[in-house]
């Protein structure tokens, strides 16, 4: 990927709440979100392509959880938001061992098509892919790291125990 665009969020599945992509846009600030598997199911059920605008409908419950009111109103009143959703199919080296049929990804953005084009989302979900794949093998070797304290605590944990009954015995 080598445009510069002024990217302020790239969130991961969690961050595809409505709340959160509001309070992006009231900031005038461009986002690139995977989508969970349950977000915005009716949306991406209605897309033929791999890089399509859609209108996501503002409804009361979907902006249940804006904190608030002035901006929670201005969306209720606008009724609906034009955001991009974008289809990435994923490498061999990214998808689940266990699933054998070809794995693909959802995001949502505000980034308008002449500023990032569909070519440019896949490098950008690779450049994601590398952090993650860094980001799991941290988590796993910090879990090394836990355990070996664990097991170096208890140690001295029975170090002062041996002590504490050899000072009894003296």
């Amino acid at each position: 990927y080598n445009r510069f665009i002024e990217l302020n969020i790239m969130g991961d599945r969690g961050y595809d709440y409505v709340e959160m992509i509001v309070n992006i846009l009231e900031h005038n600030s461009y986002f690139i979100i995977r989508l969970k598997d349950s977000t915005f199911k009716k949306e991406r059920k209605n897309i033929t392509g791999d890089d399509e605008y859609v209108w996501i409908n503002m409804t009361k419950q979907r902006l249940k959880n804006v904190d608030n009111d002035e901006i929670r109103e201005k969306y209720l009143e606008e009724g609906r938001i034009r955001l991009r959703i974008v289809r990435v199919p994923l490498e061999t080296d990214e998808q689940d061992e266990d699933d054998d049929k070809p794995k693909e990804e959802y995001l949502i953005t505000n980034l308008p098509k002449n500023m990032a084009p569909y070519e440019d989302f896949k490098g950008l979900y690779h450049q994601r892919w590398s952090v993650e794949t860094e980001f799991d093998r941290l988590k796993a070797e910090n879990k090394m790291l836990a355990a070996k304290n664990q097991e170096l605590q208890m140690e001295i944990d029975i170090i002062k125990k041996l002590k504490e009954v050899e000072r009894r015995y003296r």
